[in-house]
């Protein structure tokens, strides 16, 4: 079973549309696809990638983190992720 994963670049705006900026790309470590999304609040990023079939990222391992790092640092800002204090 393929996972499908978003990160998004956090913003203050409050946009309604995310769109994809990278991806579909696969980490060879676990299997996963993780897309890159353009700015948005969180829970816009959220509805967008579960309309791309999966949910923002859960970072489960130092691994995974330096993989995310370094693929997709070079966009700049910080991601979201799936971590929420809701």
């Amino acid at each position: 079973m393929k996972i499908i994963l978003a990160l998004a670049i956090a913003s203050l705006s409050m946009s309604a549309r995310v769109g994809i900026l990278a991806g579909p790309v696969m980490n060879p470590g676990n299997g996963h696809v993780y897309y890159l999304l353009s700015q948005n609040t969180w829970s816009n990023s959220e509805a967008e990638a579960v309309r791309l079939g999966g949910h923002l990222a859960t970072i489960r391992n130092a691994a995974e983190d330096r993989w995310v790092f370094s693929t997709f640092a070079a966009w700049g800002g910080a991601l979201w992720i799936g971590l929420t204090d809701r």
